[in-house]
């Protein structure tokens, strides 16, 4: 005779399982209101009204904390546009991720960064910056005057020995990507989609 085989009764489990899947479904979602077409063109009219300019964010943020900005991006904190940067001191003992309001100017977060753990992961690209580098600064300024876009994210990327920029540029809504050589300052041309 067959031995009937006991299976636990997880029907209480049901609840939980499609939280989780609502949960899972909510984040997609979320993450993908965040790059949808709708926030690229209130982004790109932030831009075009704040009067203080991501450029002006890097300068003060250089004469404030003399340095490297080896990242940049546009966000939304609560309705607000702030510009966050992630900035290495120029003597190389700290490292800090800064948030800068776009209507006012003012840093609305400063929290420092594990150093040894942010050159861990970086040294490559801070050797290679340090050598030759076209400042963050230049290259958003080139691209606000040749493109009549704005520079909304920036991370500085060594790849098959070539440190540079990769970009995100919003131009009235509509999202393109450029890579800027960090040492020349100019364009890697890129032929298809990346």
């Amino acid at each position: 005779m067959a031995k009937a085989i006991h299976q636990p009764d997880n029907r209480h489990l049901y609840p939980v399982l499609f939280a989780l899947l609502l949960l899972a479904g909510s984040l997609s979602i979320g993450h993908a209101m965040a790059d949808s077409p709708r926030e690229r063109a209130l982004t790109w009219q932030a831009l075009q009204q704040a009067p203080y300019t991501p450029e002006q964010a890097l300068i003060d943020t250089l004469h404030a904390y003399p340095g490297l900005i080896t990242e940049y991006e546009v966000e939304d904190e609560n309705g607000h546009l702030v510009y966050e940067l992630t900035q290495v001191s120029a003597d190389f003992q700290q490292a800090r991720e800064l948030s800068i309001d776009a209507l006012t100017g003012k840093i609305v977060e400063n929290k420092p960064d594990d150093l040894d753990n942010w050159l861990r992961q970086r040294d490559n690209r801070i050797t290679a910056l340090l050598a030759k580098s076209t400042p963050l600064v230049d290259i958003l300024r080139r691209f606000q005057e040749n493109t009549n876009g704005h520079v909304v994210e920036a991370e500085l990327k060594l790849e098959k020995g070539i440190l540079f920029f990769e970009l995100e540029v919003n131009h009235e809504g509509k999202i393109t990507k450029h890579l800027v050589d960090a040492g020349s300052g100019k364009p890697i041309p890129v032929y298809g989609n990346f």
